[in-house]
C-alpha cells in the first residue's frame, strides 16, 4: 500500500523547477503549520505549475501526494489537488487518514471564514471612522477659517468656549502634555496627528513652547 500524505507547499523555485512541500501538517484554527520538508520536482507537479508560480508564502497551497526514496532522499512521487483525482486503490488504503484530514480541513475552512468575516467588519469600521474623521476635519477647517484666527491658541480657546468637541468628537479629546518631568491634561485638544494639518490649512502660528504632546484619547472613543 502506498502511504498517502497531505501537505502545504513551503516554496517553489520557478527558475530551477523544484520546491519543497511539508509532509506533516498541523491545523491550528485558521493556520496550517508544516514540518518535515519533502523535495518535489516540477515534472511531478507540471499541471500545477501556474498556481505554484503565483502563490505567495502567505497562502496555504496544499496537495495530496505520495513519496518515494531516491538516491538523494525522500521525494514526491505523485501529487493531486483534489481527493477525487487520487487512484481508488490509494484512497481505499488510506481511508482513515483521508477522513482525519478531511475533518481538519472542514474546521480550518470554518475558522478561516470566520477570520475573514472579522477582518471585513474591522475594515468597514475603519473605513467609516476615516470618513467621519475626514468629514470632521474639513468641517472644522471651514468653520475656523471664518473666525480669522492667527494663532493655534485662539483656535483651541474657540473650541473650548463653544463646546465644539460635541461637533468634532473624533478630532478632539483629552491630550496629555509633557514638559520635562511635568505632565498635565489638556481638554478639548485636537488630535496631534491632525493638529498640524489644521494649523497649516488655517496658516496659524504656534506659541513657542518646549512642551510636547503625549497620549491622546478622542471624545468619540470615550463614548463608545
Amino acid at each position: 500500500m502506498q502511504q498517502l500524505k497531505f501537505g502545504k507547499i513551503k516554496n517553489y523555485k520557478d527558475d530551477r523547477g523544484f520546491g519543497f512541500i511539508f509532509s506533516e501538517c498541523k491545523f491550528i484554527h485558521y493556520v496550517i503549520m508544516g514540518s518535515k520538508e519533502v523535495f518535489f520536482h516540477i515534472k511531478q507537479a507540471k499541471q500545477f505549475e501556474s498556481v505554484l508560480k503565483t502563490t505567495t508564502l502567505q497562502e496555504d497551497l496544499c496537495f495530496w501526494f505520495t513519496t518515494e526514496i531516491t538516491p538523494k532522499g525522500e521525494a514526491v512521487k505523485q501529487m493531486w489537488s483534489k481527493l477525487s483525482e487520487i487512484p481508488q486503490d490509494i484512497r481505499e488504503g488510506n481511508a482513515d487518514f483521508i477522513n482525519q484530514v478531511a475533518e481538519n480541513i472542514k474546521l480550518y475552512e470554518v475558522a478561516k471564514a470566520e477570520k475573514h468575516a472579522r477582518e471585513a467588519v474591522l475594515q468597514e469600521a475603519l473605513r467609516k471612522a476615516r470618513e467621519t474623521r475626514d468629514s470632521e476635519l474639513n468641517a472644522l477647517i471651514v468653520a475656523a477659517r471664518s473666525q480669522g484666527f492667527s494663532t493655534s491658541g485662539q483656535l483651541s480657546a474657540w473650541i473650548r468656549a463653544n463646546k465644539l468637541w460635541t461637533k468634532y468628537p473624533t478630532l478632539t479629546g483629552d491630550l496629555t502634555m509633557h514638559d520635562g518631568e511635568e505632565s498635565w491634561s489638556f481638554g478639548a485638544a485636537i488630535d496631534p496627528q491632525y493638529y498640524k494639518l489644521v494649523c497649516q490649512a488655517l496658516d496659524l502660528h504656534n506659541a513657542r513652547s518646549s512642551a510636547r504632546a503625549g497620549a491622546f484619547r478622542s471624545y468619540a472613543s470615550m463614548g463608545s
